[in-house]
């Protein structure tokens, strides 16, 4: 039986080398939209450094299964990320934000 899979991507420069669950939750959840803006308020021993967030979007397969496996309801995320339905644009967005924004995360 084929497997789902999702790629957690942060910038090579971002100091986090792994990232649980929860913490994923914390940044994703719907609650965390407009409070949860810093690496820091996930993780006290991360950077301060801004969030950048970017997935896919509502209409995405990726999406639903992503929020539910994270935060456990399918549909269930923050509303304030660059969101796409196009996996193209965010696999040029990845390769853009990588050289630029070290604290970016995307998924």
């Amino acid at each position: 039986m084929p497997a789902s899979l999702i790629a957690v991507v942060v910038n090579k420069n971002n100091p986090i080398s792994s990232i649980t669950t929860e913490q994923l939750n914390a940044i994703w959840a719907p609650e965390a939209d407009g409070t949860i803006t810093n690496w820091s308020q996930v993780d006290s021993s991360w950077d301060s450094a801004e969030l950048s967030l970017y997935g896919p979007g509502a209409d995405s397969g990726t999406f639903d299964y992503f929020t539910k496996k994270i935060n456990g309801e399918s549909g269930a995320s923050r509303a304030d990320y660059t969101p796409s339905e196009d996996d193209n644009v965010l696999a040029g967005l990845r390769q853009k934000i990588m050289r630029k924004k070290p604290q970016t995360y995307l998924w």
